[in-house]
């Protein structure tokens, strides 16, 4: 008679198990939000207008895990920054005021305009042009790969667990 295996689970495994949920929640629900609007913006719908930029806040990159490539040439700290300002719809029916521009012009500076298309994204409007569509999609197919994934293993977990040993030969 061969010895049973235990069905404990370390916490190890839970703690993995949830870890991987976690990240695969994250990755379909922050992305989420965005995809649409982005696609949207790809496809040329929502509402265009002009957006003016009117400041460009910066943080110091998040990252501090990395071993290299932290400071900038000048010795300080890496930073992020994006261009915040108003949008104004071309008809005047509408006006959002503390956005971010998606996908905008490089040369696009304080002060300046550019056309751009509101399509209901939560934090900003879409210039024309970028990828910002194939990220946020990319993320998402992750995230529902990973949550599939994770789901069906359970299922099987739980599957095998319900028919019981299987007899020995």
């Amino acid at each position: 008679m061969g010895s049973a295996k235990s069905a404990r689970v370390s916490p190890l495994e839970v703690f993995v198990v949830l870890l991987v949920i976690g990240i695969g929640v994250a990755l379909v629900w922050i992305p989420g939000q965005d995809v649409i609007p982005a696609w949207r913006a790809k496809l040329g719908w929502g509402v265009v207008g002009t957006f003016t930029a009117e400041r460009k806040p910066c943080q110091v990159d998040p990252n501090r895990f990395r071993t290299t490539n932290t400071r900038d040439k000048y010795g300080q700290p890496k930073k992020t920054c994006h261009l915040s300002g108003s949008w104004v719809a071309a008809d005047g029916s509408r006006r959002r005021d503390d956005v971010r521009i998606h996908n905008g012009p490089k040369e696009l500076a304080l002060g300046g305009t550019t056309e751009a298309w509101d399509t209901g994204d939560r934090l900003g409007v879409y210039a024309r042009g970028g990828f910002n569509y194939l990220w946020q999609t990319v993320l998402f197919v992750i995230g529902v790969v990973i949550l599939t994934a994770m789901g069906i293993a359970v299922f099987r977990e739980v599957r095998s667990k319900r028919a019981g040993p299987k007899p020995e030969a």
